[in-house]
């Protein structure tokens, strides 16, 4: 899903963690307000993104890359940019662009 925050309070009033609801409960809180990668790398067709993944964990990284590359948008059209967790702490290089 896509969303700044890490919660649902600043925008929804709920105090959870994104990470803590499914997609289907995420809809449901926001009517439908968050959405997904796939959805957006379809809505944004041709144009160039560029997705910022600060304190992304290297498995969340290599989700994001197989969501973009399964889209077939690709280095192209997306580039990944952030903070990489690193033994508990927070590593500055940017985060690798998908095939």
């Amino acid at each position: 899903m896509l969303l700044l925050d890490d919660s649902l309070k600043r925008l929804w009033g709920h105090d959870l963690l994104l990470g803590a609801v499914t997609e289907k409960d995420l809809r449901e809180l926001t009517g439908g307000g968050v959405p997904t990668l796939r959805e957006a790398l379809h809505a944004a067709g041709d144009r160039r993104l560029m997705i910022d993944l600060p304190g992304a964990t290297a498995e969340s990284v290599r989700a994001v890359v197989g969501v973009v590359h399964e889209s077939g948008a690709g280095r192209a059209r997306v580039l990944l940019r952030g903070h990489l967790r690193h033994g508990g702490r927070t590593r500055r290089d940017p985060a690798p662009r998908s095939p």
